[in-house]
């Protein structure tokens, strides 16, 4: 699919006629000015004898292409991970206190923000006998996905691929600069290929920015350095079963009767952004799906996803110890990308030494000896996420360098910021949160607010028709009594239907007459 892409992009530069576009001059120089002074490995390329315009319009698709032309497919590049909430059938308004989550359906080729805020592109280093192509950016103010191949330059499979064994890939470094400044910020990626093409992937950057003194980094220049790939040293042993996508077909769409909170775990990275997640405890259902031919005593007693994470109760049935489910992972089997880790760090429950816990929790032990297991994977969204997803044992431990070496992508981030703004808000909610300020784009959410509280949860956007889409990726820090929150959906969700935001709790309706 990519090399058909590629092959259009060529044939669109080679053609005897084109239309310079408008501002195609301030345009050219900005590219210009983005190619790399030095590259490790240059490759001679004839162009045939045309107009100087014809080159240049080469210079442009290779790098930034806005999503004009009807063939490129922003959707194929990024292996098609854009979600939004299905319009139909609508849910009546009288359901909006109980927040269901909306039905998740892909997003269109054509859809309007796809056609505003991504750009195509086709940037390519070679080095250490990799070759890196930026692919695709879509984003916003304030977040960004970029798509990147990595291929192999000899067409073999990568070391250590074989079918036999399920690998991961781990980049021993990836940096982000602004406008060329020393400082950035740090981030990882995660292959979303399905891994049928040896020595082929394709990896995703999906990234909150945060560049001190800027707004919106829409329209400036991104640098970003990527340091030697790394695999696991040991294979991954992969359950043979269906995909969790369809197991979770078994089981009803819980309520909050069905779970009770149990804590929270934090997290705080070097530059003081915070991470929060809830830990839930999933009630027992007594459902006993078997699911599994590695493990076939295992069995499934209940499933469900609370705020974007899996839960899964499971009755081991002497299959294996519990100590060993320690590093549990849900993977995708096709590629070996690990889409989550177990994170709850709590595995059992025992109602004979839990005082007051309500029994309807249901327990995991009997006659005082451990039958079942209760696992949290954080971040997976929703069952629609889960094809090709597995459960698997191991394969978080050591990593190896393969390929020493580095890969630099430089462009402008060339696409239409579509946040709205809603300024001079100074709304006080119940809990004492006062919101000064608030951005909303289809992909992301900022807001600055004054208030004591140093943890966030149970936050989520409110749609027209009642549901919900729970926010679970959350980072915030706090400077002089002022909290700076930013937060990246599990879909795409266009603006016009945000009529409110809940913030730890609590309800913040919108009205159109508050944007900037």
């Amino acid at each position: 699919m990519q090399d058909n892409i590629d092959k259009k992009i060529k044939e669109f530069a080679s053609r005897e006629t084109i239309r310079v576009p408008k501002g195609f001059d301030e345009r050219m120089e900005r590219i210009k000015m983005s190619l790399p002074q030095e590259r490790q490995v240059h490759k001679a390329r004839r162009f045939p004898m045309r107009a100087a315009v014809i080159l240049a319009a080469v210079l442009v698709l290779c790098l930034t292409i806005p999503v004009v032309a009807e063939q490129m497919n922003l959707n194929q590049i990024f292996k098609n991970i854009f979600m939004k909430p299905s319009e139909e059938p609508k849910m009546a308004p009288d359901t909006a206190a109980e927040g269901k989550a909306p039905v998740m359906e892909p997003v269109e080729a054509d859809h309007p923000f796809l056609t505003q805020a991504g750009s195509i592109l086709f940037q390519k280093v070679e080095n250490a006998g990799l070759s890196f192509t930026a692919r695709g950016i879509v984003g916003d103010g304030n977040s960004l996905y970029l798509a990147f191949d990595v291929e192999t330059l000899d067409g073999q499979p990568f070391e250590g691929e074989t079918e036999e064994k399920v690998k991961q890939f781990l980049f021993g470094e990836i940096y982000m600069q602004l406008d060329g400044a020393s400082m950035g910020q740090y981030c990882g990626a995660a292959r979303i290929d399905d891994g049928s093409v040896p020595g082929k992937a394709t990896f995703l950057i999906k990234e909150t920015l945060r560049f001190e003194g800027v707004d919106s980094v829409a329209g400036h220049q991104l640098k970003i350095s990527i340091k030697d790939l790394r695999v696991s040293d040991d294979s991954l042993k992969v359950f043979d079963m269906e995909d969790l996508a369809s197991l979770s077909k078994n089981f009803s769409e819980v309520t909050p009767d069905d779970y009770l909170e149990w804590g929270a775990t934090e997290s705080e990275g070097p530059d003081g952004v915070k991470d929060r997640h809830t830990i839930y405890l999933l009630n027992r259902a007594g459902k006993k799906l078997k699911f599994c031919d590695t493990y076939p005593e295992m069995e499934i007693d209940n499933m469900a996803f609370i705020d974007g994470d899996l839960y899964l109760n499971l009755n081991l049935n002497g299959a294996v110890n519990p100590n060993d489910l320690s590093d549990m992972n849900v993977v995708n089997r096709k590629n070996g990308e690990i889409l989550s880790v177990h994170g709850s760090g709590f595995n059992a429950v025992n109602l004979d030494t839990f005082e007051g816990l309500d029994p309807s929790v249901g327990s995991d032990y009997e006659n005082g000896e451990q039958i079942g297991t209760r696992v949290q994977f954080i971040g997976l969204g929703s069952p629609e996420k889960l094809k090709d997803a597995v459960l698997a044992l191991g394969g978080t431990g050591s990593y190896r360098t393969v390929y020493q070496g580095s890969w630099e992508f430089e462009f402008p981030l060339d696409y239409e910021d579509t946040s709205v703004v809603y300024e001079d808000m100074n709304q006080v909610l119940p809990n004492g949160i006062e919101v000064e300020q608030m951005t909303l784009s289809p992909i992301s959410m900022k807001l600055t607010m004054k208030t004591d509280v140093d943890s966030f949860g149970d936050m989520a956007l409110e749609l027209d028709d009642g549901s919900r889409i729970a926010l679970d990726d959350l980072q915030w820090d706090r400077k002089d009594g002022v909290v700076l929150f930013q937060t990246m959906y599990p879909a795409v969700v266009e603006t016009g239907r945000i009529k409110a935001v809940v913030i730890n709790g609590e309800r913040l309706a919108l009205s159109g007459d508050q944007t900037k």
